[in-house]
């Protein structure tokens, strides 16, 4: 059973890498050109430009760690050569292997890398929903004056709120503005959710099929043999990606549900006009149907749930199996 376990592994290692190969290559040559254009017309409305200059960083960073990736397994591929002894067979079967994993986890690291882009967007569209609660409770109290100043982004002239009756009317109608904006703001956002879905729906369930593979693995020899060898060590780190990507997603889905929540409590508020009510509800309705949550191409969430049901299934399978044996 061992044997096929192993088989099944590299199995799994080669469809998932073969999947993302050919996927990336033929069926989304100008996706990632679609993919940063979007970005960066979502960036230009909502981020200042010491936001954007962190934002640079941060993809510098993803660079450098994907180059450090890339060259710890030409290292490995490297001492492979040098002090293992075989058949040149044996080397490009290891060699294969190597390339496999590294465009496996790439994928995955891309994957996570891109949900993570979605989600800063999106955190600050919440924020931006969270100066709108603050301006209404302002407007709301009793002061003389507000020191606040509203912003939808960086784009929009802002006004300081002043309590008076004169400027009540200006207020509701920069609200009205500002509110319109945020859901543009939201569709944008959700568009860029919906490619990053869709392009990397087919290759990241090929990829969490073969990290489930791995789980399986580890759960099986560790049950029968009770020892730890260097394939489980690699197979734990695998783990790992699973667990970072399926955080990202569920911080993403999280994310959705605050700016639901922020949206009720401005229906709450009690100085908003016809208008900015009306432009809530449709930023509520537009919540409920751009609901972002990122599957494996259809086939289940990504998220923490379904995650533990799945390893809960494997472990409790993996046990019964041994117990029979």
């Amino acid at each position: 059973k061992m044997l096929i376990l192993l088989k099944a592994y590299f199995i799994s290692t080669y469809l998932a890498s073969i999947v993302t190969l050919v996927h990336t290559s033929i069926c989304s040559k100008s996706m990632f050109v679609q993919l940063l254009e979007e970005i960066s017309q979502v960036d230009y409305k909502l981020l200042n430009k010491k936001e954007q200059t962190n934002r640079k960083r941060k993809c510098t960073a993803i660079r450098k760690v994907v180059t450090a990736i890339l060259l710890i397994m030409c290292y490995q591929i490297c001492i492979m050569f040098l002090f293992l002894k075989g058949k040149f067979e044996v080397y490009i079967i290891k060699t294969i292997e190597c390339a496999s994993l590294t465009c496996n986890v790439l994928t995955a690291v891309l994957f996570t890398n891109y949900v993570q882009i979605v989600t800063e967007r999106h955190k600050h569209v919440n924020k931006v929903l969270e100066t709108f609660i603050t301006d209404v409770r302002c407007d709301g109290s009793n002061a003389g004056y507000c020191a606040f100043t509203q912003s939808a982004s960086n784009r929009i002239a802002t006004v300081p709120h002043v309590f008076s009756e004169s400027l009540v009317t200006s207020n509701l109608i920069h609200r009205h503005r500002d509110i319109h904006s945020v859901r543009i703001l939201y569709n944008q956002i959700f568009d860029i959710f919906s490619l990053v879905n869709n392009h990397f729906g087919l290759p990241v369930l090929a990829v969490t099929c073969w990290i489930l593979t791995n789980v399986v693995l580890i759960v099986f020899h560790t049950l029968c043999y009770f020892e730890v060898t260097s394939l489980i060590g690699m197979c734990n780190c695998i783990l790992c990606f699973l667990m970072k990507m399926i955080l990202a997603c569920q911080n993403a889905e999280n994310e959705g549900d605050t700016s639901k929540i922020l949206v009720q409590k401005l229906l709450l508020g009690e100085n908003n006009g016809d208008k900015v009510v009306k432009e809530l509800k449709m930023l509520s309705a537009q919540l409920k149907n751009m609901k972002i949550k990122y599957t494996a191409y259809g086939f289940f969430a990504l998220n923490f749930p379904n995650l533990c049901s799945a390893i809960g299934l494997i472990v409790s399978y993996v046990i019964i199996v041994v117990q029979l044996q």
